[in-house]
């Protein structure tokens, strides 16, 4: 793999499953080639009743199914065993932050349906790491109707147009009811 510390990346999500696997990955573009570091999360009861994860050898299903290298996988640090009923999103989250240490990440992407989930929360530590870098995070003071106007617009817009239509006639109803109230004043 070549030396890509310091390069541009796009980061990506599949979250669709919590309650299997987790993989988050960074796309970087090398000489016209495209080069994928992903790490993958796993539940470990999950892993335990499809690969047999936890057992040495499984005498009733030896030889009858080849099982995924969930173990080797795990030593060469490409997933992650977790226990819980589901994967928590901070784990995700977190890869993602330590990855910005290494890389310059210019944008996460994702299913709409879980990065509605975890978008706030990567704000949100990517806020914490510029505090803990001794930078001041200003936050500038913005009506809550132009907010929800613009993530209509970035998370309805390629839904199917009843919803999206939806989504568009409250937005008369927000302004009217918060006017040009900012969303840091709204409690």
């Amino acid at each position: 793999m070549p030396d890509l510390h310091s390069r541009e990346a796009i980061g990506i999500i599949d979250f669709a499953s919590i309650r299997d696997f987790a993989a988050c990955g960074l796309l970087f573009s090398e000489n016209g080639d495209y080069v994928w570091k992903t790490h993958s999360y796993v539940r470990k009861e999950f892993v335990d009743k499809y690969y047999s994860y936890s057992k040495k050898q499984d005498a009733e299903m030896a030889g009858k199914r080849k099982f995924a290298p969930i173990r080797e996988w795990e030593e060469q640090g490409l997933l992650s065993v977790v226990e819980g009923e589901t994967i928590d999103p901070n784990l995700v989250v977190s890869w993602f932050i330590e990855m910005r240490n290494y890389y310059d990440i210019k944008k996460v992407i994702g299913d709409n349906f879980r990065m509605e989930v975890l978008e706030a929360q990567i704000a949100a530590a990517e806020k914490e790491l510029l505090l803990k870098k001794g930078n001041r995070v200003i936050v500038k003071e913005k009506p809550f109707a132009s907010y929800f106007e613009e993530w209509i617009e970035l998370y309805k817009s390629n839904k199917h147009i009843n919803t999206y239509n939806r989504y568009s006639n409250s937005v008369e109803r927000v302004k009217e009811h918060f006017k040009d109230k900012p969303i840091q004043k709204i409690t």
